[in-house]
């Protein structure tokens, strides 16, 4: 069997053609050196430098005119800041919600402590008794709301503390998820503690009362400082890869 010339011409171009449709379907990828290739995903384990000097315009430029688009998505492993920049200086129109992990709320008056966060104030009560046993009253305001009651210690002057209180009335100091009352100062008092919800020597969640007995008839008072810290939460789990887009050659 004779195969003539044009056969053969006709059988290389379908090959041809099946070739072409062939590598057409198959997914583009970058290598290493290689432009990026727009529309297509670009996967290549190397940093990608871009390098040059453009006084008072920007480097790069991405536009989306797309009415729902964004501009541009970092994807990284649970943990891992998504930027790194080198400079403090403020970013025009940058709209952040969190703040070292707090939102705007956080930061206000009645806002929730972050774990670990600790407040400090002062206190003073007392008055001028008739009798042994006239009470005064005051009150501890922390201005945040703590996610649950504190442990309450009330260090009498000249008591030492416990290890949950490892300040002074000098430097007022609390662990996780205690409130320490350091006195300071007293004069003919007798019992004097917090009080709430849950009766004498305990605080709600947002303050406590503060409350003194005169020991005797004439002044009495009670005065210090006092300290407070947000519980601690456990640690976070090891983060877990999302996702990555490295392409690029070496620096």
């Amino acid at each position: 069997m004779k195969i003539r010339r044009g056969q053969i011409v006709k059988a290389a171009l379908a090959g041809s053609v099946v070739l072409a449709v062939a590598m057409a379907t198959l997914p583009v990828v970058a290598d290493v050196g290689d432009s990026v290739l727009q529309g297509r995903i670009n996967r290549v384990d190397r940093k990608t430098v871009l390098r040059g000097s453009a006084p008072n315009a920007p480097m790069l430029k991405i536009v989306n005119t797309a009415p729902d688009g964004i501009g541009i998505r970092v994807l990284v492993a649970d943990g891992q800041a998504p930027l790194s920049v080198n400079s403090d200086a403020l970013v025009r129109n940058l709209n952040a919600d969190l703040i070292d992990g707090m939102s705007g709320g956080d930061l206000l008056p009645g806002g929730t402590l972050p774990a670990g966060g600790s407040i400090r104030g002062t206190y003073a009560m007392g008055g001028s008794a008739g009798t042994v046993g006239d009470l005064a009253l005051s009150e501890i305001s922390f201005g945040f709301t703590l996610s649950s009651p504190p442990t309450v210690h009330f260090v009498e002057s000249g008591e030492t503390p416990p290890s949950a209180c490892p300040g002074s009335s000098t430097s007022p100091q609390a662990a996780p998820g205690h409130l320490c009352v350091y006195e300071a100062e007293v004069i003919a008092a007798g019992l004097r503690d917090t009080n709430a919800g849950g009766g004498d020597g305990t605080s709600y969640a947002f303050g406590a009362r503060l409350f003194v007995r005169s020991a005797a008839a004439g002044d009495f008072y009670s005065m210090g400082t006092w300290a407070v810290a947000a519980a601690a939460i456990g640690a976070d789990p090891a983060p877990t890869p999302k996702s990555s887009f490295v392409f690029g050659v070496a620096d």
